[in-house]
């Protein structure tokens, strides 16, 4: 499988159980993979193994697309050269016990992997509220977006991203309430 680059990188947020919960926005799930298929929405197989720690719908979802959504795209050396900088940088800015959290999940590699190839984060995650200007506290939790923004990676809610990209969810007229 073969991601094209300018695509979006989903992190594993946006692929909740509950938000786009499967009984109820099934069409979410029917655009995911249509935009994996076009290769202009794609994760890695580190979000793959974080989604597949359930016993649900989603862990199955997700491990019947392991191969088109979730490409082992950490393997690829550039890949591995910009994960190596993101850690550092945590490891040097944040406190040992958050940095050990942070790197221990898939964020660090959505990070080198848009950093190695370009594309944005689609993510429901938030910024750290702080003081315009600001530095992130570094005594806190890492947030996703606050290593985002210190590394100039781009990012897009889901929302957005799902509206830039033509999704439309409608009501269907065959169930009745």
């Amino acid at each position: 499988y073969q991601c094209d680059w300018s695509s979006d990188v989903c992190s594993s947020d946006l692929l909740d159980r509950e938000y786009y919960h499967h009984d109820i926005a099934p069409g979410f799930w029917s655009f995911v993979d249509q935009q994996a298929e076009q290769s202009t929405l794609c994760s890695c197989r580190s979000v793959h193994d974080e989604i597949a720690v359930g016993s649900d719908w989603l862990t199955s979802w997700a491990t019947q697309r392991s191969a088109t959504l979730f490409p082992h795209l950490e393997a690829d050396p550039s890949v591995q050269a910009q994960y190596a900088r993101v850690i550092s940088h945590v490891y040097e800015s944040y406190d040992q016990a958050f940095a050990s959290a942070f790197v221990d999940g898939a964020d660090p590699w959505l990070v080198a992997i848009i950093l190695a190839h370009g594309g944005a984060l689609v993510t429901e995650e938030t910024k750290r509220t702080q003081p315009n200007g600001a530095r992130p506290n570094r005594r806190a939790a890492v947030k996703l977006l606050d290593i985002c923004t210190e590394f100039e990676v781009a990012f897009v809610r889901g929302h957005h991203a799902a509206k830039s990209l033509g999704l439309r969810l409608v009501l269907d007229p065959t169930v009745h309430g």
